[in-house]
């Protein structure tokens, strides 16, 4: 029990600390990807507010995906701290849940596994066509090469940029994570949604 207490702090506080930056990310970037040509602010925020209400899912799918990717920049490499010795801990660290050094828990290979489950998620919810004509195989590949190559891309920055740790426990647990992600959505558009669609045409 103190374990599920601990990891559900150690869940909250990784939320609330970087949701104001995120969501202010994702407001910027729905104005600039979209109605960056509109003079009227006003008008922008109501086409905004008035599409997420009348479009189709896809749209509002495509703001959480842009919510999340941002929420994973910030609390992957723009929250983070100057750490002199990146490479120092590439095999050693991040396999399994263990107690550190201070007796509290390391909730590092769960993290890493739930990090990009959304990521991958939220990417095929907003843009089905990646996955509407793949097989579960296919699917299964996307979702691998998209999270492998967005975890390289964290870690290699966490390298060049000294701002973390590069660990390979954390690219295999985050493509796991991704992988998963991807499967679960394509589960849902494919079988779930076309089974809704078809019980509601009976």
């Amino acid at each position: 029990m103190d374990v599920a207490i601990e990891f559900a702090s150690y869940i909250w506080s990784v939320i609330y600390q970087n949701i104001i930056i995120t969501l202010l990310f994702t407001i910027l970037a729905l104005f600039s990807i979209a109605y960056i040509s509109e003079n009227s602010l006003k008008h922008s925020i109501k086409k905004i507010w008035h599409k997420f209400k009348t479009d189709d899912n896809s749209y509002r799918w495509k703001v959480l995906f842009f919510l999340y990717t941002f929420f994973l920049a910030r609390i992957t490499l723009l929250g983070r701290e100057y750490f002199a010795t990146p490479l120092s801990r590439v095999f050693d660290k991040g396999w399994l849940i263990t107690k550190n050094e201070a007796g509290e828990w390391d909730f590092d290979a769960i993290n890493n596994i739930l990090l990009l489950m959304p990521y991958t998620f939220s990417m095929f919810r907003a843009f089905p066509k990646l996955i509407i004509k793949s097989n579960a195989i296919k699917a299964i590949f996307k979702a691998f090469l998209i999270s492998l190559c967005t975890t390289l891309f964290i870690e290699n920055c966490q390298l060049i940029f000294s701002i973390g740790t590069f660990q390979l426990a954390d690219m295999t647990y985050n493509t796991i994570g991704g992988i998963l992600g991807g499967l679960i959505a394509y589960i849902f558009v494919k079988y779930i949604k076309n089974k809704a669609s078809i019980q509601q045409s009976v």
